[in-house]
């Protein structure tokens, strides 16, 4: 997420962000990044059955297809299981070998005819690959929201711009939970008897 902020497409952004925000146009990311009126993210430590818990689980699922495929790529090249190891202009080529293999192999299985189910072809974790999991949860457990990092000025506090975007993204948000909340979209109903909870990296699970 600190990438993307010091990226020129974050910059392109910004300098558009109000127009982007009066067509209702914005991506969607994971907690990792801030909440702009560009980037919607999911609200943090949302309560179990609020209506920020419907939220989420809406905001994952329109998201869930880029998770899978970013995860299979992940699964399919052990190189990047952990931190890769090379100069930057070495790791972003790294990373677009990967990614260009990938789409050959993906369009050489569709072209043959050997589709497979959705959940295999989009969720592949092999044994291994999960037990490289189980090993390093930390690898795993996602990132900080970069509007910890400090600003340029050294005041730590966020350019105006990027505050205006921000309370603009928080306004469009809560929108849209309304919105889910009025038409009565909420998370789908667990089996009687199940407990939440907070796991280690403060993420709500069910048992």
């Amino acid at each position: 997420s600190s990438a993307f902020k010091r990226s020129p497409m974050y910059v392109r952004l910004m300098e558009k962000f109000e127009e982007l925000y009066n067509l209702g146009y914005y991506f969607v990311g994971d907690s990792a990044y801030a909440l702009r009126s560009f980037l919607m993210v999911p609200y943090d430590n949302a309560a179990p059955q609020s209506k920020e818990d419907a939220f989420n689980y809406h905001h994952s699922t329109c998201r869930i297809w880029v998770e899978c495929a970013f995860g299979e790529i992940d699964m399919r090249w052990g190189i990047l299981w952990r931190p890769l190891q090379f100069q930057f202009s070495q790791n972003t080529q790294v990373i677009d070998a990967c990614m260009r293999l990938h789409n050959f192999l993906v369009r050489n299985r569709e072209m043959n005819g050997n589709k497979s189910t959705r959940s295999e072809d989009y969720c592949a974790y092999e044994a291994e690959s999960l037990e490289f999991i189980h090993e390093n949860p930390t690898d795993i457990a996602g990132g900080v929201s970069n509007d910890n990092i400090p600003s340029n000025d050294g005041s730590g506090r966020l350019p105006t711009v990027e505050a205006t975007s921000k309370s603009a993204g928080s306004n469009l948000r809560d929108d849209i939970r309304n919105r889910l909340a009025n038409n009565g979209q909420t998370r789908p109903a667990v089996s009687t008897g199940a407990q939440w909870y907070r796991d280690k990296y403060n993420r709500v699970r069910m048992e």
